[in-house]
């Protein structure tokens, strides 16, 4: 399996300690390369309140296995937020184009309870 374009993502879920507990939601812009690296932006209200930056920019690493599984993890540059962790699944293979059209996400960081899906643009 490889995975390569922007995909959209939709963020539910919630942050279950520290101190920004609370429910979060969000939208989601993400990259992949194709080569294993990724870029995204991100707009998420954690419980309640707007985000400071409109449209956090983030970087990071990302692995498909051969069963359409995969990992992948992030930071963001201004230091002020942690890395995250996800998992996913590759699903909506399209025959024609020969690529995935959508991603089955869950974050996989302590203190995080948060699912997200993407569909590819």
């Amino acid at each position: 399996a490889s995975l390569a374009g922007a995909y959209s993502i939709r963020i539910a879920g919630a942050i279950v300690a520290g101190p920004q507990a609370g429910p979060a939601n969000g939208v989601n812009l993400t990259h992949f390369d194709g080569n294993g690296n990724l870029t995204s932006v991100d707009h998420v209200i954690i419980n309640g309140a707007v985000p400071p930056i409109q449209w956090r920019p983030a970087v990071g690493t990302y692995s498909v296995n051969p069963d359409c599984t995969g990992q992948a993890s992030f930071t963001y540059p201004d230091g002020q937020s942690p890395g995250l962790t996800y998992f996913f699944v590759l699903t909506g293979y399209n025959q024609v184009t020969w690529q995935y059209t959508q991603l089955d996400i869950v974050v996989s960081t302590a203190a995080f309870n948060i699912t997200a899906a993407g569909t590819k643009q």
